[in-house]
């Protein structure tokens, strides 16, 4: 059975909160829009694709998940990155703000705001598949 248009609306909302994190954002400048929700989503997909990529270029990279805050400037560079949260791993901590940083340019906002994201990256080892005898 598919999603109705309130649950449909109820994940875009738990999209944003997850993804804009910073109350003053939710509160003050951006009220909730599906066009917002969609920019979020793509910007969300592409740091995924910007991980994965990572990874298979260092694919010794310990387990971990550091959260992350950045900025983003209407045509999608990076205005500033931190670690919000750390993973306890200096390294990972470092390499997730690398990650952020050569992902940029991310997609353009969809109108002259800067957006703030609060987003964990997870980096995890990567299974080889074992080959048949």
């Amino acid at each position: 059975m598919g999603m109705g248009p309130i649950g449909r609306l109820l994940a875009l909302s738990i999209l944003l909160a997850a993804v804009f994190g910073s109350p003053a954002f939710s509160q003050a400048r951006a009220p909730l829009t599906l066009e917002r929700a969609a920019y979020a989503k793509r910007v969300s997909v592409y740091l995924e694709q910007q991980v994965h990529f990572f990874l298979n270029n260092f694919p010794r990279t310990s387990p971990g998940i550091v959260q992350v805050y950045f900025r983003l400037d209407p045509s999608g560079s990076v205005l500033d990155v931190r670690v919000d949260k750390s993973s306890g791993n200096a390294s990972l901590d470092v390499m997730a703000i690398d990650v952020v940083r050569r992902a940029s340019p991310f997609p353009a906002a969809p109108d002259r705001h800067t957006y703030p994201f609060r987003v964990p990256i997870r980096f995890a080892i990567r299974r080889v598949p074992k080959l048949r005898r």
